[in-house]
């Protein structure tokens, strides 16, 4: 699954067409959990990511497994 860091926001790319910087991560809940329990995809994406911010994207992700 790609999540991309785009000027609105980081967000899920469900379609992996959303412009700006992407990073990967296993549709895998131990392995989103553990990304962003860990920092690895903020690193990947090159950014910071607040507290609320990883709780939103968090429940995107979440919210994208159980739709696939």
């Amino acid at each position: 699954m790609r999540v991309a860091r785009t000027p609105a926001g980081v967000r899920v790319d469900l379609l992996g067409t959303a412009p700006g910087r992407g990073a990967y991560v296993h549709r895998d809940p131990a392995c989103v959990g553990a990304a962003l329990r860990k920092g690895a995809l903020a690193i990947a994406l090159r950014t910071r990511l607040a507290q609320e911010e990883l709780a939103r994207l968090r429940n995107d992700i979440e919210e994208a497994l159980q739709a696939t």
